[in-house]
């Protein structure tokens, strides 16, 4: 396991002279081949530096090292997920549920199911997570897009509305305009998208996804 990771650093380090945060992990795993935490970090580098192969690998070491670790499931789910991988995501997220049960593990687990158009599961888990987070912005903002695939748009309004009193971004301000939109409020829809400075493109396209 050792020569592995050392023979994958030694073959990076050739490739490119790595910036100083890159070195210093690199530094710290050549120094600890089985510290599968800074394994996660370079996985992390990677993905902000957009390179999700590289990052996958780090990844899957940090796993193959600690199968039980919270962060690399988690985070290869999430990589596998931006990739419109969703069924390959879900058994990560679901090893990192069994770790550690997290608003946002709920989240990223309902928003496979609502990808994966399992609407009912995503809706059970969900009443489960609100048990314990019931004012957790992102667990509201779910919420809100479940009651838009159930066609409750008034109800989705009213979750978007209490996720953006909780924080206001501007993920969940588009998503208050769709709801807005669909339950036939058009010109607050307009004027939601207008507070944020963004024009209907943004809207038209979240409408048309939502409609798929």
């Amino acid at each position: 396991m050792k020569l592995i990771i050392l023979l994958f650093l030694v073959k990076l380090c050739f490739a490119a002279d790595p910036d100083p945060a890159l070195k210093t992990y690199l530094e710290a795993i050549r120094n600890d081949p089985g510290d599968y935490s800074t394994c996660n970090m370079i996985g992390l580098w990677y993905v902000n530096h957009n390179d999700p192969g590289q990052a996958g690998e780090y990844f899957s070491r940090a796993l193959t090292l600690n199968n039980n670790y919270y962060e690399g499931c988690f985070n290869m789910g999430l990589l596998l997920y931006h990739q419109n991988k969703v069924v390959e995501a879900l058994p990560y997220f679901k090893r990192a549920f069994s770790i550690s049960k997290n608003a946002d593990i709920y989240v990223v687990l309902i928003n496979c199911f609502i990808k994966l158009n399992n609407i009912d599961f995503a809706s059970r888990t969900l009443e489960e997570a609100m048990k314990s987070y019931k004012d957790n912005h992102k667990l509201l903002n779910t919420a809100g897009v479940i009651e838009l695939y159930k066609n409750n748009y008034t109800k989705a309004r009213e979750y978007f509305s209490s996720a953006y009193k909780i924080k206001e971004d501007s993920k969940t301000r588009n998503n208050l305009a769709i709801a807005e939109y669909l339950s036939g409020n058009k010109e607050n829809a307009k004027q939601t998208l207008k507070s944020l400075k963004k024009d209907l493109k943004l809207f038209n396209e979240n409408f048309e996804l939502i409609n798929k």
